[in-house]
């Protein structure tokens, strides 16, 4: 800052060419993210359910260091539903991503203590996905059945952002 103190902030670069196509030199803007008000978070989340190998893994690494830095941004990505993207990334990531994810988790993890919570949703909706057992899938279903009857609203969003109601609505149509 002017006065002497450091902040987290994104870097957008773009090269600027001339006409052989060459680069004549780079434009940048820096946004200040020490304190989320420009919808950085949401910018980042989405690179981390939608964007490439490095993307991800450097989204996930922005969310923690603004998560470690300042309470008002882990309640800005709490806010923004991005525990869990960075649950799924942990689980699906690279060795890379997965570490960037669990270290944001780890700062979020203080904010209403969710998460385990959450990600125990995580794999139950996977379970659902995948060729197991009838009795298995069972066990899932009634996991997700009692945290689909908690008096809260984050466990069922979380069970909708994990995809549970797709996967519950699949295994009604199958009859199992």
């Amino acid at each position: 800052t002017k006065s002497g103190g450091i902040f987290w902030n994104m870097l957008s670069l773009s090269p600027v060419l001339n006409l052989q196509e060459k680069v004549v030199f780079w434009s940048g803007v820096i946004q200040d993210v020490s304190q989320d008000q420009g919808g950085g978070v949401v910018h980042l989340l989405g690179l981390v359910r939608d964007g490439a190998v490095g993307q991800r893994e450097s989204a996930a690494r922005a969310l923690a260091n603004m998560a470690g830095f300042d309470h008002n941004n882990r309640v800005a990505i709490q806010k923004a539903r991005g525990i869990v993207p960075l649950l799924v990334l942990a689980r699906e990531g690279t060795l890379e991503e997965r570490e960037a994810a669990e270290r944001a988790l780890e700062y979020l993890r203080n904010i209403d203590g969710s998460i385990s919570a959450m990600r125990g949703i995580v794999a139950q909706v996977r379970i659902l996905r995948e060729d197991v057992s009838q009795s298995r899938k069972c066990e899932a279903l009634l996991d997700l059945r009692k945290q689909l009857t908690k008096d809260s609203d984050a466990y069922r969003v979380a069970v909708a952002e994990a995809g549970g109601i797709i996967s519950l609505v699949g295994l009604v149509r199958e009859g199992s």
